[in-house]
């Protein structure tokens, strides 16, 4: 692209690649907690990564400048995907133990 070496910034553009890839995810975990009409279980993984997208990637910006703010991205990503995937784990488990009847064998 016109002329201009961007080989430096090759290990950066894969993981901004990750990053999306697990924000897919996360939309698609989303979806599946909203179809089990629980999407109110979501707000405290949202919140929690809030708190975290607020402190963590702004303090790796201050030490490694476009660096840790992609590596900042991906780990509030990282760490949203697993709240939810905590939370999801969570709803089926109380979901099945609901559907159990008490004559069940």
């Amino acid at each position: 692209m016109y002329g201009i070496d961007f080989e430096k910034f090759r290990t950066l553009a894969y993981l901004m690649i990750a990053a999306g890839g697990v924000s897919a995810s996360i939309d698609f975990l989303y979806a599946i907690i909203t179809v089990l009409r629980h999407q109110d279980s979501a707000t405290k993984p949202y919140l929690v990564t809030f708190a975290f997208a607020l402190v963590v990637p702004t303090a790796l910006i201050w030490l490694l400048g476009l660096t840790g703010a992609v590596v900042g991205h991906l780990a509030s990503m990282l760490l949203l995907l697993v709240l939810l995937g905590i939370e999801y784990y969570r709803i089926r488990q109380n979901l099945s133990q609901k559907n159990r009847s008490p004559f069940h064998l």
